[in-house]
């Protein structure tokens, strides 16, 4: 099994891991807003955990990629 892991290039696994940040991307910007919103006093703009998770997963793919 490792030894065939390790046959697998590495651009392949960079494909993989974006194609997976980029579903959590998608799920997370398709939770209803009321749940998103559920135990906050407002619904300011800042409060949206849809916005802070995109940006924290793009600074992790930018992270991943250049690393």
């Amino acid at each position: 099994m490792i030894n065939l892991l390790s046959q697998i290039p590495i651009v392949w696994v960079k494909v993989i891991i974006v194609v997976i940040f980029l579903g959590l991307v998608i799920w997370m910007w398709l939770t209803p807003k009321e749940y998103i919103f559920k135990s906050s006093p407002d619904n300011k703009k800042w409060r949206d955990l849809r916005i802070w998770g995109t940006l924290i997963i793009i600074f992790q793919t930018i992270i991943y990629l250049l690393f």
